[in-house]
């Protein structure tokens, strides 16, 4: 585990200092453990991507993960999750979809960056994840990735989706992850693909489960504000519409 000061200035890895992953928390302790498996992904993906990343969030406390609207048994409460974008937005999209392609073994024999297929068995081994029965957790959301450390505690490799189909077709999700694991990372074909209907999607950008979109609570607010603001339209037209019929 390294050691994170709120206000201190060390270089944690090469790419990453400790100011750049301090805890957003308002009560968060002058001083705490974040995960070195995880922090040793994260640095992977900057020198593989070799584009700026910006860290949204590492260590909640209680009270910030309450506030939030988090689940109690986030990896954010014990310093074990990192949730990271690519700096520039396009950059990030970019290696999103590389990341996902590699996943589900898209391309890759069509001109590919040949570093993408060693992407997943670098990240699986940092991880520890299914030969050392140390599981990982990989999130994605349409504007961030999570990743976290699960221990050693013989926990599953876990992976969830709440993109949105922002990025691709596919839904990736623990059986998706456990697949391409077991599939030898692109001897099959690749898996398929779930896309949602547009409306669908559009609605649940709107008035999906918050903060499942949120970057440590920042688009969370926003996106609760648009859903009141689009109740409340709803809500006055359906008035007006109302006392004409009548």
């Amino acid at each position: 585990m390294a050691t994170i000061r709120q206000n201190g200035t060390a270089q944690i890895r090469t790419n990453f200092t400790e100011q750049e992953l301090r805890s957003g928390s308002w009560n968060a302790p002058d001083e705490w453990l974040l995960s070195d498996a995880t922090l040793d992904v994260l640095q992977y993906l900057r020198e593989w991507s070799g584009e700026p990343i910006t860290v949204t969030s590492t260590l909640r406390t209680p009270e910030h993960q309450a506030l939030l609207g988090g689940a109690s048994t986030s990896r954010h409460l014990s310093g074990n999750a990192i949730d990271f974008k690519w700096t520039d937005p396009e950059v990030h999209k970019e290696m999103v979809g590389r990341m996902r392609d590699a996943l589900r073994c898209g391309d890759l024999e069509q001109g590919a960056n040949p570093a993408d297929l060693f992407l997943w068995p670098t990240i699986y081994q940092l991880m520890g994840t299914l030969e050392d029965s140390k599981g990982g957790g990989i999130g994605w959301y349409e504007t961030f990735v999570h990743i976290d450390d699960r221990g050693q505690d013989q926990d599953n490799a876990v992976m969830w989706d709440n993109s949105n189909n922002a990025f691709d077709d596919y839904y990736m999700d623990s059986q998706f992850y456990a697949d391409a694991y077991m599939m030898d990372l692109c001897d099959q074909l690749p898996r398929d693909g779930k896309k949602k209907p547009g409306l669908v999607r559009i609605f649940e950008s709107i008035f999906g489960k918050f903060p499942r979109y949120a970057e440590d609570g920042a688009l969370s607010y926003i996106n609760r504000l648009i859903r009141w603001v689009v109740i409340a339209l709803a809500a006055f037209v359906a008035s007006i519409i109302y006392k004409r019929r009548k």
